[in-house]
């Protein structure tokens, strides 16, 4: 990891945080029951050490079993469970290890 930390985003079972470079890491478990993929990395593998996300982001929120995050354009993406409606895409799909933009937000 290159450079200091500008921003961390702590939750139950996993921990997003960002450099002040704008890279953008996670770690921890993402696959907590069910297999939720809440790691921002298009994996559902537990990661002990820090993983670069796929999605560069400007903050973050983090849940036990999802993450959502809005990048520096202000588009909001989602990742994880998505079993109570946590993506906002009106379904109810348990896995969601690749981020999903939020449509509707520009």
């Amino acid at each position: 990891l290159s450079g200091p930390a500008q921003s961390v985003f702590a939750g139950y079972y996993h921990n997003l945080f960002k450099l002040t470079g704008g890279r953008c890491f996670a770690y921890g478990c993402g696959r907590q029951a069910p297999n939720d993929g809440q790691l921002m990395n298009g994996s559902d593998a537990e990661d002990t050490f820090p993983t670069a996300t796929t999605t560069r982001f400007a903050e973050a929120s983090v849940g036990g079993h999802h993450s959502v995050c809005r990048t520096m354009s202000g588009e909001v993406w989602n990742c994880g469970a998505g079993w109570q409606g946590q993506m906002g895409d009106g379904g109810l799909q348990y896995k969601n290890t690749a981020p999903k933009r939020l449509s509707g937000v520009p």
